[in-house]
């Protein structure tokens, strides 16, 4: 629609093809970085480079990323937010900077109110990440994960 809006603005012609083609680029782009994310969390967890590139491998033929990509639908959108918050969680839970800790628990709470936005599901998630940081005794993190329940609440 913002797209839609941009192009009447110069009074170009609307071409829905052009469109149609766009969004699909765009959903593609969004699987890649899917992909990619997944990478980067294997790599993270388990330290292992030959096991990163197999979950690399086995997250590009996921016959649903390869279907949801081809479609113009919000979960692709869906599963590239929920996913890079759960990458910059883990990466607040292995940092002990305060200052890129607590900027890694932002991006994460970002990303996961994106994912809220996009698709109501995604609250999903929000109880294991308060149980993580529950174990963790983190007191900081939980104040900061229920005013972020809160804002993606509202972004509703």
């Amino acid at each position: 629609m913002v797209l839609n809006k941009i192009i009447s603005i110069f009074n170009s012609s609307v071409d829905f093809d052009f469109y149609f083609i766009f969004i699909r680029i765009i959903n593609s782009l969004f699987s890649f970085t899917a992909v990619i994310f997944t990478f980067l969390i294997y790599k993270k967890i388990f330290k292992d480079k030959k096991g990163s590139v197999i979950a690399l491998f086995l997250a590009s033929l996921n016959w649903r990323l390869i279907h949801h990509s081809h479609y113009v639908n919000q979960d692709t959108f869906l599963m590239v937010f929920t996913i890079s918050s759960i990458y910059f969680f883990i990466s607040y839970l292995e940092k002990s900077n305060k200052r890129s800790k607590y900027l890694f628990l932002l991006l994460s709470s970002v990303l996961f109110g994106f994912g809220v936005g996009t698709k109501i599901t995604a609250l999903i998630s929000a109880p294991i990440v308060g149980l993580v940081l529950l174990f963790k005794k983190d007191v900081k993190g939980i104040i900061f994960l229920h005013s972020r329940n809160i804002i993606s609440i509202f972004s509703i």
